[in-house]
């Protein structure tokens, strides 16, 4: 190769050079572009998930306290009921040692 060809090449390397370079800068544009959307997707997703957490969270909550008052209505009705019972009891026991002393 002679001096004259080195030379000739030079100029079509360099403008090879810019366009890959220029492609390189292309696609890193692009993916650059790409990751702030995946981050503002993220983003996005994340805040949504956090205010559907907040509002099943919530409705947790308030089912938990409906269920606790539930509870102790219960509990205080089955109380009740203990109370009727053995006061019935009692009054049948009586009822039977009267019955026995009667007879």
């Amino acid at each position: 190769m002679t001096k004259t060809d080195q030379t000739a090449d030079k100029p079509s390397l360099a403008f090879l050079a810019k366009d890959e370079i220029k492609e390189l800068q292309d696609d890193h544009d692009n993916l650059c572009d790409q990751i702030k959307i995946l981050k503002k997707d993220m983003k996005d997703w994340r805040c949504t998930f956090a205010k559907q957490n907040d509002e099943h969270n919530k409705v947790l909550t308030d089912l938990r306290e409906k269920l606790d008052k539930d509870v102790q209505n219960l509990r205080g009705e089955f109380q009740n009921l203990r109370a009727k019972i053995r006061n019935q009891l009692e009054e049948t026991a009586g009822l039977a040692d009267r019955e026995r002393r009667e007879t």
